[in-house]
């Protein structure tokens, strides 16, 4: 039941912000917002695991350390976090807070429309 929640809160947005053709506005501005965050994503990973690659895509999950290549592989604090609440905060972010963000967008745009 939430996960259709947070798409209707993507599309009531839509209706609410663009008069015309707001489902295909919608669904090609929630593409290209999709897009750029993993463009984003890829490029600051890029720069700040630098030492990671050779060339400009060749990922090698190794690095030198103290003259010595060593594989990198996450700390045993982070593996557990991961494993325990990263799916927990993801649901939370994605079923709650994004969708009362947009909700709460949606109502300030139709009040301001309908003044």
């Amino acid at each position: 039941m939430r996960k259709p929640l947070a798409a209707q809160t993507i599309f009531l947005l839509g209706a609410v912000y663009f008069r015309k053709f707001a489902i295909f506005k919608t669904v090609l501005s929630a593409t290209l917002i999709g897009l750029c965050l993993i463009i984003i994503s890829a490029i600051v990973f890029r720069l700040v695991m630098f030492d990671l690659f050779d060339g400009l895509l060749t990922f090698r999950p190794e690095m030198m350390v103290d003259g010595k290549m060593m594989p990198v592989e996450p700390s045993r604090g982070f593996q557990n976090f991961m494993e325990r609440n990263a799916e927990n905060y993801s649901k939370l972010v994605g079923l709650w807070i994004i969708p009362a963000v947009l909700l709460v967008v949606g109502y300030f745009k139709l009040k301001e429309t309908e003044l």
